[in-house]
């Protein structure tokens, strides 16, 4: 018998992290929602999704030694340069929970993400 996999709410998705994780997720969530207000959080692909105007925009998921943030958008050349020392493939930002996390990096990454959703679905 198959076993149904069980998606689980952005909350519940927090709260199997550690209290640190769990802080660095929520600063996450409001730090794009800061940028981009009136989307929303959900699950897609087992990690935390943001949709803006009914498209999924970004995604970040807690992991056992980083963050991961994808996918990565093309932006400008002085944020590419931001993420070079980030990018562990040509769509994935990881960030080492041992570090910093770099928040305004992530805002910015937020701002041309969903500016680059918004341009493709035409929604100006």
């Amino acid at each position: 018998m198959d076993k149904k996999v069980v998606t689980p709410t952005v909350e519940e998705y927090i709260l199997r992290q550690t209290k640190s994780v769990q802080e660095i997720l929520r600063k996450i969530q409001d730090t794009i929602r800061n940028v981009a207000p009136g989307g929303e959080f959900a699950i897609s692909y087992q990690i935390i999704c943001y949709k803006t105007n009914g498209k999924y925009s970004l995604y970040f998921g807690a992991w056992k030694t980083h963050i991961g943030m994808y996918p990565t958008p093309e932006g400008d050349a002085d944020f590419r340069e931001d993420i070079e020392p980030y990018r562990s493939s040509k769509s994935t930002l990881k960030f080492l929970l041992k570090n910093p996390i770099p928040y305004n990096l992530i805002e910015k990454a937020a701002i041309f993400r969903i500016d680059e959703v918004a341009k493709r679905s035409k929604v100006y």
